[in-house]
């Protein structure tokens, strides 16, 4: 992609993320954004068709770091390093939590890979669920983890990486032992 390209997108990105943290993504219209990175409407609208677009595509862009973190990693070093990305992120990361218009964003952000190590390792400690049942507690350990995330971020981080990591594998333990 050409640097240009790249430099536009990622001023219109900074642009939303900025504008996330005083209103939520209803009350945001293309022209503050275009104001605040500093770009031309014609210009936005070349490469997004509205603000949930830029925030989708920002969304993704996270996705895609995740992803990247639990590659060769067990899953609790990769929820580690996820958690220490999403605090690295600072403020663009709880934008996005709070923000986004993805149903499926906690699980795509607590992907089934993660999820099914972590509930696999505890799953296997205790055989007694049927596959219905594993699949629904990694469903609800996905968006449980994701809520408390999503908690920490809002605290701005007051608890380490490694102390939320500790809870959250502590939680998938707990919903395997029930």
């Amino acid at each position: 992609m050409d640097q240009r390209i790249k430099l536009t997108k990622k001023l219109l990105k900074n642009a939303l993320v900025e504008i996330l943290l005083i209103k939520p993504i209803q009350k945001v219209t293309i022209k503050e954004i275009c104001e605040t990175a500093d770009v031309n409407r014609t210009t936005f609208y070349k490469y997004y068709s509205n603000e949930y677009t830029l925030l989708k595509e920002i969304e993704q862009d996270f996705i895609e770091k995740t992803t990247r973190a639990l590659e060769n990693k067990n899953a609790y070093q990769g929820l580690l390093d996820i958690l220490k990305m999403l605090k690295d992120e600072g403020n663009a990361a709880k934008v996005i939590a709070i923000n986004s218009v993805d149903n499926s964003f906690p699980s795509k952000i607590f992907n089934n890979k993660l999820i099914s190590e972590l509930a696999k390792e505890s799953y296997y400690r205790n055989k007694n669920k049927s596959k219905e049942q594993f699949d629904n507690i990694a469903t609800f350990i996905a968006f449980g983890s994701f809520a408390v995330v999503g908690k920490w971020m809002k605290e701005d981080y007051q608890n380490t990486p490694e102390e939320i990591a500790k809870t959250i594998y502590e939680l998938v333990n707990a919903c395997f032992s029930v």
